[in-house]
Parts: structure tokens; sequence; C-alpha cells
């Protein structure tokens, strides 16, 4: 529906003609670098326990201009991280992405949700007993080529760097 002519799907059970990867281990096929218009994780990376790899593999895969799609968990989750939204914002920010869209999703029972703005008061606003699961979704734009930065929670992408900053949540 999207007009893309080549999809392809990394996983470790074969299913779907994916193609047989670990997303615990790095991403060493360079063929696939900087190829893709859009690298999605619908709560995937929240499986592999060296997670942060899995983000790696995604910076890897994403061209520049491309966008990268995430929905993941954050509460009554089932993998072995739940995200905070810090660690999306401060990915986003030292490593060139534009943020297009976020939000959190609450899903209730018989497949009803809604999605509000990403504030952390909302999250005060729903009777978390009565929610299936709440997660949380970003379209992210790669707007420049570069290496993947690790992040550091409020300091940047180096803790001993001049790059300081904080960000602000309202």
């Amino acid at each position: 529906d999207l007009g893309f002519n080549k999809i392809f799907s990394f996983d470790i059970n074969k299913q779907h003609k994916s193609l047989n990867y670990d997303l615990n281990d790095p991403f060493l096929d360079k063929k696939f670098f900087n190829s893709f218009d859009l690298v999605t994780d619908f709560g995937n990376n929240e499986h592999p326990f060296n997670f942060i790899e899995a983000f790696i593999t995604m910076h890897k895969l994403c061209k520049e201009k491309g966008f990268l799609m995430i929905h993941q968990g954050l509460f009554k989750g089932n993998g072995f991280v739940n995200f905070d939204i810090s660690f999306f914002e401060n990915y986003a920010a030292v490593n060139n992405y534009s943020i297009k869209h976020s939000c959190l999703v609450f899903n209730f029972p018989n497949n009803v949700f809604f999605s509000t703005p990403i504030k952390r008061d909302f999250l005060t606003t729903v009777d978390i007993n009565k929610v299936s699961s709440i997660s949380i979704f970003y379209l992210l734009k790669k707007e420049k080529k570069g290496d993947f930065k690790f992040p550091y929670q409020e300091y940047g992408s180096a803790w001993q760097s001049t790059e300081m900053y904080k960000m602000k949540f309202s």
C-alpha cells in the first residue's frame, strides 16, 4: 500500500521468508547498510537481550532521509526491557533523527485503543488496572548519514564531550 517494491524481514525463526539473523549479534552485511527507506520495530527490539545492538542495526540499515518506525511496549509488555520516553528522545537527538510523530497508545480489551501525545501526565489519566497494555510509538527521520552514537541520559552522546544538553518533558 505504501509503494515499496522490496521488503526484507530479519528473524531467527525464518518465518515469512525472513533472513536468518539474531538481533543480539552485530549486523555485518554491508550490502544492506544505508539502503532502506523504512526500517521498522513493531515490538521486536525489547526481545533480544542485547537490545542496543538491535537499535544499532536499525541505524545501519536506514538510509539518509529514511525513516525508523518504532512501536514498543511501555507497560505490561513481554520483553526483557521496557523503554522509557527518555530512551527514544536521547537516541534520536544524538543520532541526528528528527521526530516526525510520537504518541502513547493505550490498549484495552476487545481491540479498543486510543493514542495521546507523549506527555507523562497522560499516564495518570487512565486507570492502568483496565488497560491491556500501554505502548509508545515514534516515527523518526534519519537526517544525516553517520556512525551510530550511544546516548548518555541527559548528557548527549559522550560523557566527557563538550556536547551537553538536557531533555525536558512536560
